[in-house]
């Protein structure tokens, strides 16, 4: 895997405890002073980047797997909380708005990177905050529910002849 500049890696140390890193900051053999507090099934592990973690070499580093970005996204949630995460999501709704008025004006590559950019934001921000809410199952619901009467509407219009 290719990793980008800012990605994540997880690092075990000689106990198979993970911790999630930088990749830069682990490749560059730095010492790490920063302690990572990250809950899994309800155990919570404290650690120390300069407790038993080595510098690894690039192929030895494991790349961030979805069920890592759930508990990331978890752990962040948790810290910040609803109200918090609600606020942030405002502005980066306000953001992603401003990126689809700039992509249909434009067109180009940087409008396109700038319309994907925000919509990960807010993709990561109500997944933070469905989960804090916990209403993830009534989403799931409410998507199909939209998905089905999207696409009846499109059949419709196509047997009417309404072609896009």
């Amino acid at each position: 895997m290719k990793y980008k500049n800012g990605d994540l890696v997880k690092l075990k140390n000689r106990d198979n405890v993970i911790a999630y890193l930088p990749k830069e900051l682990v490749l560059r053999g730095d010492i790490f002073t920063v302690a990572l507090t990250i809950e899994a099934h309800g155990a919570q592990y404290i650690l120390r980047a300069d407790n038993g973690f080595v510098s690894a070499m690039e192929e030895d580093l494991d790349p961030i797997e979805e069920e890592d970005i759930v508990l990331l996204q978890r752990t962040i949630a948790d810290y910040y909380g609803i109200d918090d995460r609600l606020d942030c999501a405002a502005l980066k709704c306000a953001e992603l708005i401003a990126a689809i008025g700039s992509y249909k004006m434009s067109q180009n590559s940087s409008a396109s990177l700038e319309l994907s950019e925000k919509i990960a934001d807010v993709y990561d921000l109500t997944t933070q905050i469905s989960y804090l809410v916990q209403c993830e199952k009534d989403i799931d619901d409410f998507l199909h529910t939209t998905v089905t009467r999207q696409f009846d509407c499109v059949n419709r219009k196509k047997q009417e002849g309404n072609m896009r």
